[in-house]
């Protein structure tokens, strides 16, 4: 009987340590409209738990505020900022979340399994604290503003002026910007989207003659200037890209506005080539500190500027010899072989992007008296040259080719012959291919 009594002791126990009563904040949760408020309700045995309610909490308060704001936000306003609706909506969430990881909560309440807390922010106290950080960032917009119209000849130092500006008040753009009675926003904006039309670049020649394969590189130059004074613009940061052409990817212009690119090789054969130039806008990503700014730098659009590149195939200089006293003028089988694979032949070695000079050597052999037959070998030297420095691009040899006649002069006539077909067939091709073909 008395173990019953225990057993049943124990159970109203259970009970009501199972039925025990919430506080009146969390069973009576509700939001105060003069609050931003959030009841974060998470699992008291996991790691961190008491900062991940924290975090939960943040987020939540967050989206109510951005949901505020979202209510004062011309939609028209921000499209024409050069951002979307939704992304500033979310660049605010964002950078309120983070603010508010210092957020002290009002209660909290623990028990074996669960961890309660509500985190509570003053609207007035909000409203009021942003508006008081949206003045001070129109002093320092209004700073910048008036150093950047001061200074109108250094486009570079400028644009860091402007986006500092820019910078200063972009989490602030679904309030008023008036500072000394002029809407500061529409200020910098005006001067933001000045910029594509004020800066100017452009080639020193909007088309260039070239050659493929020329060893000799080209430096290609151009000029950055400020339309509206036809001044230079000095220290300007430039991108280039091509299709076909391997080119430095950035340059910057120098203190006279002047700038330029050295293309080492042209590779393609293509007949049209081109190299687009246009302000390098990622050269300031870095100075941005909110993404809102960046967006609106970004939209930004700079026209590029195009060099057409006419591009000729590379002429050779043929040097070839055979030495020997008996000549058989066979040099033209190679000429026609160059043609073939559609390399121009120069007359003059100056005025070509290659030297293939071509050297054979007969050597007597053995005579055969049963056939009448004099052996005869070949060593063949192909060398490709830089006219420009003299030096050796590619080499190759073959030595020991066996010929021969019914006389020593036959011999080395006929040498002569079957070297060239060797140098036609297969060794010109596997001497130029990688420089010139490829």
């Amino acid at each position: 009987m008395r173990y019953l009594q225990l057993l049943a002791i124990l159970v109203l126990l259970s009970s009501c340590s199972t039925n025990q009563t919430l506080p009146a904040w969390i069973d009576g949760f509700e939001h105060d409209p003069k609050y931003f408020s959030a009841l974060s309700v998470v699992n008291a045995k996991q790691p961190d738990y008491k900062e991940l309610a924290r975090d939960y909490a943040a987020r939540e308060i967050a989206m109510q505020i951005s949901t505020s704001i979202e209510s004062q936000v011309n939609i028209n306003d921000s499209e024409r900022y050069g951002i979307s609706h939704t992304e500033y909506l979310s660049s605010i969430r964002s950078s309120t979340s983070a603010r508010l990881k210092n957020l002290s909560p009002v209660y909290s309440y623990e028990d074996a399994q669960k961890y309660y807390v509500l985190y509570r922010l003053s609207k007035a106290e909000y409203y009021a604290q942003r508006a008081l950080e949206r003045d001070r960032a129109l002093v320092k917009a209004a700073d910048l503003l008036q150093k950047y119209d001061l200074n109108p000849s250094s486009p570079a130092s400028g644009i860091l002026l402007l986006i500092s500006a820019l910078d200063s008040v972009a989490e602030f753009l679904d309030l008023p910007l008036i500072f000394g009675g002029q809407d500061l926003g529409t200020e910098i904006f005006a001067r933001m989207y000045d910029l594509p039309l004020k800066l100017q670049y452009t080639w020193d020649s909007p088309e260039l003659e070239v050659t493929a394969k020329d060893a000799k590189p080209y430096i290609i130059s151009g000029k950055t200037f400020l339309s509206d004074e036809e001044a230079p613009a000095p220290r300007i940061p430039l991108c280039f890209s091509s299709e076909t052409i391997k080119i430095p990817a950035t340059a910057v212009s120098d203190l006279r506005g002047s700038f330029s690119i050295t293309i080492n090789r042209i590779d393609s054969f293509a007949a049209t080539q081109y190299i687009d130039l246009s302000f390098d806008q990622h050269y300031y990503d870095a100075h941005f500190q909110h993404p809102t700014a960046l967006g609106i730098w970004q939209s930004l659009h700079f026209v590029p500027q195009r060099l057409k590149l006419k591009v000729l195939r590379p002429r050779v200089y043929l040097d070839y010899a055979y030495i020997s006293g008996y000549q058989s003028g066979l040099s033209e089988s190679i000429s026609g072989s160059l043609a073939n694979l559609n390399l121009a032949q120069s007359s003059k070695a100056e005025d070509s992007q290659y030297i293939i000079q071509v050297r054979i050597f007969p050597k007597d052999g053995d005579y055969l008296p049963r056939l009448n037959y004099y052996t005869t070998f070949a060593d063949i030297h192909l060398t490709l040259l830089d006219p420009q420095t003299g030096a050796t691009v590619n080499y190759l040899e073959s030595l020991n080719l066996k010929s021969g006649g019914n006389s020593r002069e036959n011999g080395q006539r006929n040498a002569e012959r079957d070297a060239v077909k060797e140098i036609c067939d297969t060794l010109l091709y596997q001497l130029v291919y990688v420089y010139l073909i490829q």
